[in-house]
């Protein structure tokens, strides 16, 4: 590959377009089959053409390896001329040999018309180093497998992440992390698991934040947004029993006490057995595990979708369907926030997006603000595209489980948020304005019960 003719610009950050054509060692020029236009290949102060189909690893090892001091720790990035869809992510040249290994892989951007914006946020540099991307997350077990489930997908659709340093994994304690204690409704309810993570995105301490869904409140600090759900997780709760001698809870004796800090969990048991006994239950999952191993409690609930990120599945007792306990809104999904002026992560996040799941969770968020829910409200609300169109389910219930309201509704894919919205209005008006007043006038004891320390 001829590269006397690119290295005579250098422009640091800038885009320039050539040709679309290349020099193969062999004094032939290539093109692409489709004739797809030209690819431009950037870095710190060099832009040079290469085609579709073309290989600067195999055949051009010669001149790029000459230049690996130029090009060491930083990353090459080859955008198209042309509009591709997000999914159309793909590796088109192949990576350099051990000699030119710092010499990235190519992905695509998904419009052509932010090339040059996200040329120069992508390829930003301090001194000699590449800037990372820095995923700002929880310290859990799972939090930290969902982490770097991110950027395990970031590194999928955009090869030149995998270079040494490209992301870093910034782990943070929340307050709900440090005091456990204590119910979630004592400490103040929604944000607890979010609020730090917040302060360091608005203060550029990380540029992006990995969430559990249902831990994010409905309403998102100004200045940033929440764009990308990945792909999600079958949402059901998993109900366990230490020994697996309960298979189903209708199999739990009168009296069995269960280990949850969810007041939807606790409503939706004791309406089956207003005998049975829920006790504060916090901690990781494996903390709570080997609570129910120590005797502590008879059985617990967990997601589903938790146990299997951490590849736990195998300690579930039995998956409750809908039926039997629907599950919390947004449970199963993972949340990508960042700062709404921040280009360079909108589009590297914006790719990974799942479309039915962002619909879904949106749906489900817009019922919970709607009844303007808290953490003193038992509040569950599931949402499924079948045969094209949205399906949702709500319900809202008094704490000790002898009062609850529960709606069903279909509609266009399009109208996601207007049929969740309905939906929380809808069990708002029926429940009345003295059911929200007595979970507001509750204590925190009378709505949980025995709070074990």
């Amino acid at each position: 590959m001829k590269l006397s003719s690119a290295l005579s610009i250098a422009l640091v950050g800038t885009v320039a377009a050539f040709a679309p054509s290349s020099s193969r060692s062999d004094g032939k020029n290539e093109r692409s089959e489709g004739g797809g236009g030209s690819l431009l290949v950037c870095a710190c102060a060099c832009a040079y053409v290469a085609d579709d189909d073309a290989n600067i690893g195999d055949g051009y090892e010669t001149e790029i390896s000459s230049m690996k001091t130029f090009y060491r720790r930083r990353s090459i990035v080859i955008f198209a001329r042309k509009t591709f869809s997000s999914t159309d992510t793909r590796r088109v040249v192949s990576q350099p040999r051990a000699a030119s290994r710092s010499v990235a892989n190519v992905c695509f951007v998904p419009s052509a018309t932010t090339t040059q914006k996200l040329a120069q946020a992508l390829l930003a540099e301090n001194g000699d180093a590449v800037v990372p991307l820095r995923i700002g997350t929880r310290g859990s077990p799972l939090a930290l497998a969902q982490a770097y489930e991110t950027r395990r997908r970031l590194i999928e659709s955009f090869p030149e992440l995998e270079a040494e340093g490209a992301i870093e994994i910034c782990v943070m304690k929340t307050q709900g992390d440090m005091i456990l204690d204590k119910s979630l409704m004592e400490l103040g309810g929604k944000g607890l698991f979010t609020k730090e993570l917040d302060t360091a995105l608005l203060g550029n301490e990380v540029d992006i934040c990995v969430h559990s869904m249902k831990d994010v409140p409905t309403w998102l600090p100004d200045g940033t947004v929440l764009p990308c759900n990945l792909p999600r997780e079958e949402t059901n709760d998993a109900f366990i029993t230490a020994d697996g001698r309960y298979k189903r809870i209708a199999d739990l004796p009168d009296g069995s006490v269960i280990g949850t800090a969810s007041l939807r969990r606790q409503a939706q048991l004791l309406a089956r057995n207003p005998t049975l006994k829920c006790v504060n239950f916090r901690g990781n999952v494996q903390t709570r595990l080997r609570k129910l191993d120590d005797g502590v409690v008879d059985a617990t609930l967990l997601a589903i979708a938790g146990l299997r990120r951490m590849d736990m599945q195998d300690c579930a007792t039995a998956v409750l369907d809908w039926d039997e306990m629907l599950p919390a809104v947004a449970q199963g999904a993972i949340g990508i926030q960042c700062r709404s002026d921040d280009e360079r992560s909108l589009g590297y996040i914006g790719a990974l997006n799942h479309v039915d799941t962002h619909v879904c969770v949106n749906c489900e968020r817009a019922f919970l603000e709607a009844l303007d829910g808290n953490c003193k409200t038992p509040i569950a609300g599931q949402a499924r595209i079948v045969d094209g169109k949205i399906v949702f389910r709500g319900l809202i219930a008094m704490p000790d489980g002898s009062l609850k309201y529960e709606t069903e509704a279909t509609g266009p894919i399009e109208e996601a948020k207007e049929i969740g919205r309905k939906a929380g209005e809808e069990l708002k008006a029926r429940a009345g304005e003295n059911f929200f007043q007595m979970m507001v006038e509750m204590s925190p004891q009378q709505v949980l019960g025995q709070i074990t320390k």
